[in-house]
């Protein structure tokens, strides 16, 4: 009976371990993402506010 729980314990153990890495990984993904978008937002940000001075004059 032992012999058939042991392996269950080690998958819980891998899980255990891997659960974490595999969430901080897709965090860190998940952030470079939006600090990726957020330049390219200011970046056409001062395009728009540059056209639209131009269109001022």
């Amino acid at each position: 009976m032992m012999t058939s729980i042991a392996p269950l314990g080690l998958l819980f153990s891998l899980l255990s371990i891997l659960i974490p890495i595999v969430v901080t990984v897709l965090i860190l993904m998940w952030v470079y993402d939006i600090k990726k978008k957020s330049a390219k937002q200011v970046e056409q940000n001062n395009k728009i506010i540059q056209l639209l001075e131009e269109l001022k004059r």
